[in-house]
């Protein structure tokens, strides 16, 4: 990850009903380049949103589910 900008680290916001519960708590949930480290999540969030102080950064490597066409699954 040679050339990314904070701005590429960040995809998307998360919006479910459990990450929608963590706001309540000042906990906020995105979506991440895969080669992203915490360093460089708490930067492009400092950044991205100006008067934030990243006290703590949790990630987690999620696999997508298997998707099932006629016979094939994959």
């Amino acid at each position: 990850m040679a050339n990314v900008q904070y701005y590429d680290v960040i995809l998307k916001p998360v919006v479910t009903e459990k990450s929608m519960n963590a706001m309540a708590e000042k906990k906020y949930t995105f979506l991440v380049h895969p080669d992203a480290n915490k360093t460089m999540i708490k930067e492009a969030v400092e950044r991205m949103f100006e008067g934030t102080k990243v006290a703590k950064v949790n990630t987690m490597n999620c696999e997508g589910k298997n998707r099932r066409r006629g016979m094939v699954t994959g």
